[in-house]
């Protein structure tokens, strides 16, 4: 079963500015399609695998609705950009499962890689229903248990990652 890999982003910035500075800030190319879609990816750091590892950085429309109910709310809300990371893998003799261990690498890999290097409060997370891990500058990061939700049941394990905005547009977390 493919798994999506998500890193969402609280950047203030619209997507394609957000995907320069991602490309410029971690080695990688910046691409656009003919619909005026952005893509960041580089190569793959596996010994085993050639390949590119990346995919679209676009605005986060996962969020709840506006005016969401209590169990509507998620850590994913606050933030403002989504990067979705794929891996083409051009080796033949990678399996299917490898390369979605490669996969989860590379996305853990591009969310290190951001924290450090950006210092965008930034959340990792699978299948868009799975926390993985989170970093601010306030509180750095914390990789979470196994099968933590980025929804209310987990509220008290990610309450200190999730970003609220005030009536006139400011956020509870600055980002650099």
């Amino acid at each position: 079963m493919s798994r999506s890999m998500h890193v969402f982003l609280h950047t203030n910035l619209p997507p394609a500015r957000a995907a320069e500075r991602l490309a410029a800030e971690l080695g990688a190319q910046l691409t656009q399609d003919d619909e005026g879609r952005v893509f960041v990816s580089r190569p793959v750091r596996d010994g085993g695998a050639e390949g590119e590892a990346g995919g679209q950085v676009h605005s986060n429309f996962y969020g709840a609705p506006p005016d969401p109910k209590p169990d509507e709310v998620s850590v994913i809300d606050g933030y403002d950009t989504a990067f979705e990371i794929r891996c083409a893998i051009e080796n033949e003799e990678v399996s299917r499962v490898e390369v979605e261990e490669i996969r989860q690498v590379e996305a853990e890999r591009f969310f290190t890689d951001i924290t450090e290097r950006l210092g965008w409060p930034a959340l990792l997370v699978t299948n868009l229903d799975i926390l993985v891990a989170a970093w601010s500058p306030a509180h750095g990061r914390t990789d979470f248990p196994t099968g933590t939700t980025p929804d209310p049941p987990h509220w008290s394990l990610w309450r200190w990652y999730a970003i609220t905005t005030t009536a006139e547009g400011k956020s509870n977390e600055s980002a650099r």
